[in-house]
């Protein structure tokens, strides 16, 4: 046999190989994705990403000692969803009373 009928050959059994293992992975990344996917872990993710953008931006201004602790605070206090929700909702209706909801 040739070498490249021997690579082609055992290419095609890998390949009539794989369903054997594919339940296996299927349910492990089925568990994986529901953990990571899980409210707790999102929450827990979003927190570590806001940190890390919150120490990324004292960084930049050259915060430090009680100036950074106190960006750090307010950073990691500050809810920009809502912020973003209010100021969106404020231009767009700038002349509704309901506009007082918001605020």
């Amino acid at each position: 046999m040739k070498p490249t009928n021997f690579f082609a050959v055992a290419g095609i059994s890998m390949f009539f190989a794989i369903p054997a293992f594919a339940g296996n992975d299927v349910q492990s990344l089925t568990a994986r994705l529901a953990k990571d996917s899980s409210p707790e872990n999102v929450k827990a993710v979003a927190l570590h990403h806001k940190k890390l953008n919150c120490e990324q931006n004292a960084k930049n201004k050259k915060l430090q000692g009680n100036q950074k602790e106190s960006y750090m605070t307010i950073c990691m206090n500050k809810n920009e969803a809502l912020l973003a929700f209010s100021s969106i909702n404020n231009q767009r209706f700038a002349s509704s009373d309901d506009n007082e909801i918001l605020r």
